[in-house]
């Protein structure tokens, strides 16, 4: 197996690049996730398998030549409010062997990913893991919000389709082209469409125009998560709510995952839920984030011994972590420093977007 090591001063770290290697970071990855036994990690992550030496890490700790942690980041770009794009890391595929953990082999592991990602200029990135302790050392912080709502309460309205579309079922390339112009959540590129494609676990269905063209779409579970609800979805309005009330007839106990804004662009109608976290983020670049999402707030950041010194609105300054940062911008609980005078920033990834 052919690999590369990463400094002199940690030989065993290790890219990931040759399909044996991968193979292997997949056997590990199948050990540690609850994946059924017929199948694997990346039948519900295709996206780690992909060829992206300039967008893309994998690493693996080895010990005694055996893998024992990975972990991996890629480089996309999530959209903002004012139509522009903000590039930001994601980390995923992180797993150590269960009788190799408590040995720092996978934050040494993810700290490599986020050093590789810092340096190829991300403004912030994010991660999905239950190994909050973990995370929190190494600087990323819960921020930004979703909800999951029951499609039974979402007073859908019922749709005519009087002929002019039909519902089907199964993955179709038009999917793809409604989710490149999707507003929200990262922005998808024809690249992406190869990964996007490959989800065996995702049960995808779409509305079809009398001319063919697909017209709204949705996508449900993924395997090992996003059991039980609908994490994809979009396309024309009316279109949608017709495919919803019809998913409904199949699955009257899913759930939607989407944020409030999403709603109520859409103008739906729904229930006061409590909000949960998106997910872990830290904050790179915090002077990026705040050009490519403010919404016309007035604000100035310094870097500084230990953090940050932010002011906003000619409040006081005040000296803030990575951690602290990440809670500033995207909540999802108002800064209690800045009372009324700052709204957290809007933050939103779509269910197979997440790592």
């Amino acid at each position: 197996m052919k690999t590369t090591s990463l400094s002199e001063n940690t030989p065993s770290l290790q890219m990931i690049t040759e399909p044996a290697s991968i193979a292997e970071m997949g056997r590990l990855l199948d050990q540690v996730f609850p994946v059924e036994k017929t199948g694997s990690y990346f039948d519900d992550f295709p996206v780690w398998t992909m060829p992206w030496p300039e967008r893309m890490i994998r690493l693996g700790v080895y010990k005694e030549g055996r893998m024992v942690s990975c972990a991996a980041g890629r480089i996309c770009e999530t959209r903002t409010p004012r139509g522009g794009l903000v590039s930001v890391g994601l980390i995923g595929a992180v797993a150590t062997d269960p009788m190799a953990r408590n040995q720092g082999y996978a934050s040494q592991a993810v700290q490599a990913v986020a050093d590789w990602l810092a340096s190829r200029g991300v403004a912030a990135m994010f991660l999905w893991g239950s190994e909050h302790t973990m995370y929190h050392r190494l600087g990323f912080e819960l921020c930004g919000s979703q909800v999951r709502v029951p499609f039974r309460d979402l007073g859908l309205m019922p749709s005519s389709k009087n002929g002019e579309w039909k519902v089907q079922s199964g993955w179709h390339p038009g999917i793809f082209q409604l989710q490149m112009r999707r507003p929200q959540g990262l922005a998808i590129r024809p690249p992406d469409l190869q990964w996007m494609s490959l989800h065996k676990n995702v049960e995808w269905r779409y509305v079809e125009s009398a001319q063919g063209r697909v017209i709204a779409y949705l996508g449900y579970g993924r395997g090992m998560d996003l059991q039980g609800m609908v994490h994809e979805w979009g396309g024309e309005p009316k279109a949608l709510q017709g495919l919803w009330m019809d998913f409904l007839s199949s699955f009257p106990n899913a759930e939607l995952l989407c944020n409030e804004g999403l709603l109520k662009d859409l103008g739906i109608q729904y229930p006061t839920l409590p909000l949960e976290y998106l997910c872990l983020g830290k904050v790179v670049q915090p002077e990026l984030i705040l050009n490519a999402f403010s919404r016309a707030h007035q604000g100035r950041l310094r870097p500084a011994e230990g953090g940050w010194e932010v002011t906003l609105l000619h409040q006081p300054t005040h000296l803030l972590s990575s951690r602290e940062l990440s809670k500033l911008f995207f909540g999802p609980e108002r800064f209690a420093e800045y009372g009324d005078t700052w709204e957290p920033l809007p933050l939103w990834f779509w269910g197979l977007d997440a790592c």
